[in-house]
């Protein structure tokens, strides 16, 4: 337990009693910087049959999208994805990018002299099966050198974690924008938020959305309020990104949830969020309403830790 002590004295910790074991709940900013070092925690593989039994006997860990480590002394501990998997990152991580990777990721391996008609008699039923074995080994190490640069790069994250001063979530759906810094003590150094009515409530789908389909043939007064709000709302969005651009450069990483077209409104070219979008990193979390009881909401459940400690 001693080691578990958070470096500020005055910080609030939470201790969780399961079925099963104990667990200690608070914010990965107050556990000492050597503690997240690798050569203590090591990442786990969640289909484990012990960690399968914990998921199945805690649901309340399983639903969070965690990521979960094991130390020399069989401790555990875990947190959400969202500030160690740069899988999220924005930058890098679009479909083509994706695709290009498939189409390549062995190529290497085809080309290798081995495998090609002089080495192998492709009239012999024992010789193609030699050869399939080694395409299968192949494979498979491939796929080990990748999950092994994975890990290592959770390992780095993990390390990194206590480098990261101050952190901005920003919420775009349904005409709702809300945008919120916090440094690493929990405390809100900025909210700004902006609400429209753009979505069409009996019928339901937002009016962008409906027009893109149908055409923007619906002339009632509501789709016409709902059309004009459109430009407001995305002129407001702007204008609050970019008068606060500063601010958001400052911080070490930008989460945003934005679904669908709400992400055009936010990173579409000559947007202001294009300056800071390698710092861009997609919310491992559902979020409501966006509004700033939602963003602390999440930033509580991205920064805390939990250490299970029997």
């Amino acid at each position: 337990m001693k080691k578990f002590k958070p470096k500020n004295p005055n910080q609030k910790f939470k201790i969780i009693s399961t079925p099963s074991s104990t667990i200690l709940k608070m914010s990965v900013f107050d556990l000492p910087r050597e503690f997240l070092s690798m050569k203590f925690w090591m990442l786990l593989d969640i289909s484990g049959k012990d960690l399968q039994l914990l998921l199945k006997e805690e649901k309340f860990i399983k639903e969070q999208n965690n990521m979960f480590f094991s130390n020399a002394n069989n401790q555990l501990m875990f947190m959400n994805r969202t500030l160690i998997d740069d899988s999220l990152e924005f930058v890098g991580k679009s479909e083509k990018n994706n695709d290009l990777l498939e189409e390549t990721k062995y190529e290497k391996l085809y080309s290798d002299n081995e495998l090609t008609s002089n080495s192998y008699d492709f009239t012999s039923m024992q010789s193609m099966l030699q050869r399939q074995k080694k395409i299968i080994n192949g494979f498979n190490l491939q796929n080990q050198k990748t999950e092994a640069l994975s890990m290592h790069s959770f390992e780095n994250q993990l390390q990194n974690l206590q480098k990261i001063n101050k952190i901005c979530l920003i919420l775009c759906h349904g005409g709702n924008f809300s945008i919120g810094i916090f440094d690493k003590t929990g405390k809100c150094l900025l909210h700004r938020s902006d609400h429209k009515y753009v979505t069409r409530k009996k019928a339901g789908q937002r009016q962008l959305a409906k027009d893109k389909h149908s055409g923007s043939g619906i002339k009632s007064i509501g789709s016409q309020i709902r059309r004009e709000n459109e430009k407001i709302h995305q002129m407001n969005v702007d204008n609050i990104l970019d008068e606060n651009l500063k601010e958001i450069q400052e911080c070490e990483i930008v989460l945003f949830q934005a679904p669908g077209m709400n992400k055009l409104l936010l990173v579409d070219e000559n947007k202001p969020l294009n300056m800071v979008r390698n710092k861009l990193r997609s919310m491992c979390l559902t979020a409501k309403k966006a509004n700033y009881t939602e963003v602390e909401r999440l930033f509580k459940a991205i920064s805390k830790i939990y250490l299970i400690i029997d």
